[in-house]
């Protein structure tokens, strides 16, 4: 089974443990199962691209 997981990571403190937690995630599943990451521009790190907190990018992206 496939999963698509869109990441949002904010800052340097949400981006050690979202890594932390995928790694969990992919840690305790079996090996049938795999998963598609797609990190999107968020918080902090979508101001300093973007100029602004969630930019269009993202809400497009988290619709599809």
């Amino acid at each position: 089974m496939m999963y698509k997981l869109a990441i949002l990571k904010g800052d340097k403190e949400s981006s050690s443990v979202i890594d932390r937690a995928l790694g969990i995630i992919k840690s305790s599943v079996n090996d049938s199962t795999t998963f598609e990451v797609t990190e999107l521009p968020f918080g902090v790190n979508a101001v300093l691209s973007f100029n602004e907190p969630l930019p269009n990018q993202t809400l497009r992206e988290l619709k599809n």
